[in-house]
């Protein structure tokens, strides 16, 4: 487990739906690969997270997961993208105790 795992871990939002169990990111092609175990699954999901950064905005332009169901429930719910303000309570705590975050991202 990389230390970025082991601090998202940490925060009570993740820790609400399961365990993440790896990440990894490609800021060239700015994608988020995640393997997170869900509450109440023995095997974890893969998502392919695209995304953006744009003035204080992170910004989720799809999510793909492998499996159906939950892709289709994904299609439903980010029909546009998603934007998150990086001075939400979630990701000032997650860059409080990750400030390389933006490095790692961007």
């Amino acid at each position: 487990m990389g230390v970025l795992t082991f601090l998202l871990n940490r925060q009570p939002t993740l820790k609400r739906f399961g365990e993440l169990q790896d990440i990894q990111i490609d800021k060239k092609n700015k994608t988020i690969d995640v393997d997170f175990l869900l509450k109440g699954e023995s095997i974890s999901q893969h998502f392919q997270i695209f995304y953006s950064i744009e003035n204080s905005f992170f910004i989720v332009k799809k999510i793909i997961c492998e499996k159906e169901w939950m892709q289709a429930s994904l299609d439903f719910i980010l029909k546009k993208e998603i934007k998150f303000s990086l001075t939400l309570p979630f990701f000032e705590k997650i860059l409080e105790n990750v400030s390389f975050l933006f490095d790692i991202l961007i």
